[in-house]
C-alpha cells in the first residue's frame, strides 16, 4: 500500500531556540542550517522507526479490498477521515463508516469490515484509498530526545561519513536507544 501526504500541519516537534540551547550556540548566524538539521533529524526519527512524528492527513493507496481485514503501513493513526474506492464503471463510491470497523491503536492498525468488502471494485492499480489522520498530537519524551541528540551530531560532523572511518562517524548509540523501542518492525 502506497502513502501519499495530502497535507502537513504545522507542528513543531523541537523549537529553533530549545535546539540552539543544546548545541549552546548563542548567535543567529546559523539558524538556517539549525533548522535544515531539525529537519533532517526529524526525517531520519521518522525513517527509523517507520513512524510518522508530525500530523498530517494522508492518502492510503491500494489495489484491492483483502480477504480479512486492511493493514495500514503507517503508525500512529489517529483517525480514518473516508475511504473510497473505484468501481468497474469507473465510479468513485464512498465507503459508509458502518461498514467498517477501525483498530487504530493496533500495531499495524486495522480497519476490518463488518459486513463483506464491496466485489464491483475496478481492477485498475490504486482503485482502494483510504484517507486519514496520522502522526502523534504529542510526541513523545524520548524521541524528542534523539532528535536533539541527532541535531548535535550533525553539528558536530558537517562532513560526508566514510565506511573506513569510524570514530565519530556512527550515528550515536544513545539515539538507536531511544528511538527502537518504537521502531516499528515490518509486519
Amino acid at each position: 500500500m502506497d502513502v501519499i501526504t495530502l497535507q502537513e500541519h504545522q507542528q513543531q516537534i523541537l523549537t529553533l531556540d530549545e535546539v540552539k540551547m543544546h548545541l549552546r550556540v548563542e548567535s543567529d548566524l546559523e539558524d538556517a542550517y539549525i533548522e535544515s538539521l531539525i529537519a533532517s533529524a526529524i526525517d531520519f526519527c521518522e525513517n527509523f522507526t517507520r513512524r510518522s512524528l508530525i500530523e498530517r492527513h494522508v492518502l492510503f493507496i491500494g489495489h484491492h479490498f483483502p480477504q480479512g481485514s486492511i493493514q495500514l503501513p503507517l503508525f500512529p493513526v489517529q483517525e480514518i477521515v473516508k475511504i473510497t474506492y473505484q468501481d468497474r464503471n469507473d465510479v468513485t463510491k464512498e465507503l459508509p463508516a458502518s461498514d467498517y470497523n477501525s483498530a487504530l491503536l493496533l500495531e499495524p492498525p486495522l480497519i476490518a469490515p463488518r459486513k463483506p468488502w464491496p466485489t464491483d471494485l475496478s481492477f485498475l492499480p490504486g482503485s482502494l484509498r483510504i484517507e486519514a489522520l496520522v502522526g502523534y498530537k504529542k510526541v513523545p519524551l524520548s524521541i524528542k530526545q534523539a532528535i536533539l541528540l541527532l541535531c548535535g551530531h550533525f553539528y558536530e560532523n558537517r562532513e560526508v561519513m566514510r565506511d573506513n572511518y569510524v570514530h565519530g562517524s556512527e550515528i550515536p548509540f544513545s539515539v538507536s536507544a531511544l528511538l527502537y523501542p518504537y521502531k516499528v518492525l515490518r509486519w
